[in-house]
């Protein structure tokens, strides 16, 4: 009997400890809980107030605020080099030097001979327009180099090219368009161009590289064909002389032969680019996997301007 008392005595004891320990634990966690809230809302108000500091203080300085992939906050920048312009694209930092999107693009829709998809690009035009974008936000800088310079005009020629055409497509040619190369539709910077004023007010008369004439596309079958890579600066010696090449080269560009060559119309509406430092046979030497005598005849060929899709 007196066994038996204790024992209840002792199960009721247990339950009344258990009970106040459950209590505590609970009243502990919400505890945790409501700290834990509180930390989160300070650090919350703490950025915000980084945030605000940090456009302040970065408001037209040489510095970019770049989201952190790994947390929310965002960190700010040193642009490393005045002559390198920095934008943040899809929480990125992309060098305007790379042309990266424009690279894609390209790479996507352009084969190889120089074939346009228009129809994907337009189905694709944010891709297109993200570009441009980058393209006005970042104008030429004086202290750039010489070939990073070039590498910005020629792919800026050649996508806004692709621009006329996706926005007015589907069309036959460029030139069922009202005076396409006198348009002012590029804009770059606080200016606005047209693509004359980039080829023959800029690029001709400050580079005097002949070479550019077989990079410059003007959508037509017997223009030179859109490479499918963007021009780059550490690249672009080679790439045009590759590019120059290939359009002297190609059957259906150029016809040529010891005696006889029968060009392009291009080395008749440009020839003084291409004699400035000898003959027009004497460059066409310099590039043809044929070699031409100094008396060769020579006739242009009529230019194809249907769309070179």
């Amino acid at each position: 009997m007196t066994e038996n008392l204790l024992g209840v005595m002792l199960s009721v004891l247990l339950w009344t400890c258990t009970g106040e320990s459950e209590q505590q634990l609970e009243q502990g966690q919400e505890q945790v809980l409501e700290q834990q809230e509180q930390e989160q809302q300070q650090l919350e108000e703490q950025h915000e107030q980084v945030q605000q500091i940090a456009s302040e203080e970065t408001a037209g300085k040489n510095i970019a605020l770049v989201e952190d992939p790994g947390s929310s906050m965002q960190v700010s920048i040193n642009l490393p080099e005045k002559d390198m312009k920095v934008t943040v694209i899809s929480e990125q930092v992309v060098n305007i030097h790379d042309h990266q999107i424009w690279d894609g693009i390209l790479n996507e829709h352009v084969s190889k001979t120089g074939t346009v998809n228009y129809v994907d690009i337009k189905k694709d035009r944010s891709t297109l327009d993200m570009y441009l974008k980058q393209l006005a936000e970042n104008p030429v800088q004086e202290s750039w180099s010489r070939s990073q310079q070039l590498a910005y005009w020629t792919n800026a020629y050649n996508a806004f090219t692709v621009d006329l055409i996706v926005r007015n497509y589907p069309l036959k040619s460029i030139m069922d368009l009202d005076k396409p190369w006198d348009q002012k539709f590029i804009h770059l910077g606080n200016k606005t161009y047209s693509l004359n004023e980039i080829e023959h007010e800029i690029v001709r008369p400050t580079f005097k590289d002949a070479r550019v004439h077989f990079a410059f596309v003007c959508a037509a079958v017997s223009c030179p064909k859109l490479l499918n890579t963007a021009y780059l600066p550490q690249k672009l010696d080679q790439q045009l002389d590759v590019q120059t090449r290939f359009f002297l080269n190609t059957s259906g560009k150029n016809q040529l032969s010891p005696n006889l060559v029968k060009i392009s119309k291009l080395f008749d509406w440009y020839g003084e680019d291409f004699t400035s430092q000898g003959t027009l046979i004497e460059f066409l030497n310099m590039y043809s996997n044929q070699e031409i005598s100094v008396g060769a005849k020579m006739a242009f060929l009529e230019y194809d301007w249907k769309l070179n899709e």
